[in-house]
This record gives structure tokens, C-alpha cells and sequence, in this order.
């Protein structure tokens, strides 16, 4: 006998169709397995979406090794929202994992999105997959690619037929230059709040404590020869003092760390080279050259110490 009935969806199937168990088939097949495990999933990430986590340390499955549990990735599936696997053992394994090379030779296998079983053929290859093929079959994966280079298609067309009306928003929106900055600058807050499983609240210029006009002046001021704006993609926005350094589970942390007194513009190189450590003699440097600025009229005329967030 070559096929079984599944219990879930009542449907007669081939056993290629059921994952084994010992020396029989389960009584329910791949697909509805799969649909099972996936709504499981879901409701388990939409319950532990705004869960906070409150270990300080955790046991990595992979290395045995007990570490902080900024050490782990966020994973909303997982009961304590928390990956069991260390990031360093992650990242060992994902490269171990493009390493293989697939030996499997399966003549069909059963597609995850249609739920058929179909010729190995119709499935594309791939060296991170266990049998060297993709879960999809290359009818389900068509439409995602061609939705893809439409939509990329209807953006372009859009652009060329309203110039002018998009030269217009993005003055509106201010220069192109504040919204690299502000992006930057937020996307820094924001993975170093999620590090620690907290999410930012406010707007970024708060955080900041000065206006968008105030910051560039203090950059400006701040320039080393070669700097400029239109080179911003070879200098980084450096905190002087490490966010690492902070415990930005307090308030009071949080304000010192992503103050503008505590950012300036460094060399990308200098800025890997740093990485996490506190250098004294920069430290010290930093703090006369915000004394500088403050005290200088001629730098802010408008008197406007801290130039209000806005």
C-alpha cells in the first residue's frame, strides 16, 4: 500500500507525502504539519511581541557556556523570547551550514506552499537546504519574483513621470543631508535599545537634546581636515563614550549616552579600530571641545546652548 489517508485535511496521499516515525508514517502529512507548526508559531510571536525579558544571563545550547543575555537574538517564537543559541555559535553555524554540500538525491519531494508532491525538478537547487533543494517549487516562488520586478518596474515609471512633485517633498521633507543624519543616528538608538530587548519611544532630535541646525554646526565644528558633507559616507558618527559603557535600562544613561555631547564625526577606520573600548585622552579632548563650542558666540550667535529638540 502507497498511500494513506492524512487525518487533518482527510485526503488520500502518497507516503512520500508523510514524515516517518520509527518504521511507520505519521497519521498526518507534511503540509498540514507545516500549516500546524506555522500558526503555532504566530501565535506564540504575537503573544510574546511585547514580552520583556527579564533574565540577565542565559545558558547557550551550542557551547554550554552560561552569558549575558545581550549575547542571544530576539526570537518571538521561543517561550522566554529569547534564542537558545548564542550569536557568536548562530553565526558559526550559518557558515558551517553554506559550507554543505547536499547528498541527498530525492526523486520528489512535497512543496510547502501548494502543499504538492512533485518531481525533484520542479524544485530549485540550493547548498543551504539539507536535500540541495528549495521548500517552494518554482510555480510558487514565480509570482514572488514577478511582484518583485513589477513593483521595482512601477516605481521607476512613477519617478521619471513626477519630478518636479517629488523635488517638491523632498524639500518639504528638508535636505537630503538631515535625512541621512537623522536616519543614521535612529537606526543607531534603535539597535542599541533592542540589544536589550527596549524599544525607542521617542523622537531622535529628543534623544539628542539639540535641533537638527544645532547638530550640523556642531559636526561642522567638529570636521577633521578632509571631512565634509559630501564625503559622509567615509566618516561615522562616533559616540566617544561606547554605548556598551551605559546601562541604558536607566534614564539617566540613556539621555548621556545618545546625547549630542557624546557624538562626533571620526574616520571610519579610527571608528572600527575604537570599536567598544573608552580612550581617555579622546574622552578628555571631546569634552574641551564641547566647553569650546558652547562658550564660542561666534559658533552659536543665537545664544541657544543646546539649540531645543525638536
Amino acid at each position: 500500500m502507497n498511500t494513506q489517508v492524512c487525518d487533518k485535511c482527510k485526503e488520500t496521499l502518497a507516503l512520500a507525502s508523510f514524515d516517518k516515525s520509527g518504521e511507520s508514517y505519521r497519521h498526518i502529512c507534511k503540509s498540514c504539519r507545516y500549516n500546524r507548526t506555522k500558526e503555532l508559531r504566530e501565535k506564540r510571536a504575537l503573544k510574546n511581541e511585547n514580552k520583556v525579558v527579564y533574565k540577565k544571563d542565559k545558558k547557550c545550547d551550542t557551547c554550554n557556556e552560561t552569558k549575558p543575555i545581550i549575547e542571544f537574538n530576539r526570537r518571538l517564537v521561543n517561550k522566554d523570547g529569547v534564542s537558545s543559541t548564542c550569536r557568536i555559535c548562530y553565526s558559526k553555524n550559518r557558515k558551517m551550514v553554506s559550507k554543505i554540500t547536499p547528498v541527498v538525491n530525492l526523486p520528489e519531494k512535497t512543496c510547502n506552499t501548494c502543499g504538492t508532491l512533485k518531481s525533484i525538478s520542479e524544485f530549485r537547487k540550493t547548498k543551504k537546504s539539507a536535500d540541495g533543494h528549495f521548500h517552494k517549487c518554482i510555480a510558487c516562488l514565480k509570482p514572488r519574483v514577478w511582484n518583485k520586478e513589477k513593483q521595482k518596474l512601477s516605481e521607476k515609471k512613477y519617478c521619471e513621470r513626477n519630478k518636479e512633485k517629488l523635488k517638491e517633498k523632498w524639500k518639504r521633507d528638508g535636505q537630503k543631508l538631515h535625512r541621512i543624519i537623522k536616519s543614521r543616528l535612529s537606526n543607531r538608538i534603535k539597535d542599541a535599545l533592542k540589544a536589550i530587548f527596549l524599544r525607542k519611544d521617542n523622537k531622535t532630535m529628543s534623544y539628542l537634546g539639540c535641533s537638527h541646525p544645532f547638530l550640523k554646526k556642531w559636526f561642522q565644528f567638529l570636521f577633521l581636515e578632509g571631512m565634509s558633507w559630501d564625503n559622509i559616507g567615509e566618516w561615522h558618527i562616533d559616540h566617544v563614550t561606547p554605548c556598551a559603557s551605559y546601562d541604558l535600562t536607566k534614564e539617566e544613561d540613556i539621555t548621556q549616552c545618545f546625547s549630542w555631547k557624546n557624538i562626533r564625526p571620526c574616520w571610519q577606520k579610527e571608528n572600527l579600530e575604537k570599536g567598544s573600548q573608552i580612550i581617555p585622552e579622546v574622552v578628555r579632548e571631546h569634552e574641551s571641545k564641547v566647553n569650546e563650542f558652547l562658550n564660542n558666540p561666534l559658533l552659536n550667535p543665537s545664544g541657544d546652548r543646546e539649540g531645543g529638540a525638536k
